[in-house]
């Protein structure tokens, strides 16, 4: 199994991404968002483009935790 874990500072706290594969199977989660737009998305696109977030943890709901999710509906799964 592989674990990758990134840490993205997003001004005011920290976004991370935590990618796995095992057997071939890929998924993505992400820990809240930061509050500025396309900075999440940039970030997928350039270093995991193609894997769609599996799952989204928000620790709480202050617009600096999920507001960067703004214009990023193309990473997730269905």
């Amino acid at each position: 199994m592989i674990i990758e874990v990134h840490n993205l500072n997003v001004g005011q706290g920290y976004a991370t991404f935590i990618y796995t594969k095992s057997n071939n199977k890929e998924e993505l989660y992400l820990i809240d968002a930061g509050k500025e737009p396309l900075v999440i998305h940039d970030y997928w696109h350039n270093n995991f483009n193609g894997i769609k977030i599996t799952k989204l943890f928000i620790s709480q709901w202050d617009c600096e935790h999920y507001n960067g999710l703004n214009g990023c509906d193309i990473c997730f799964s269905e």
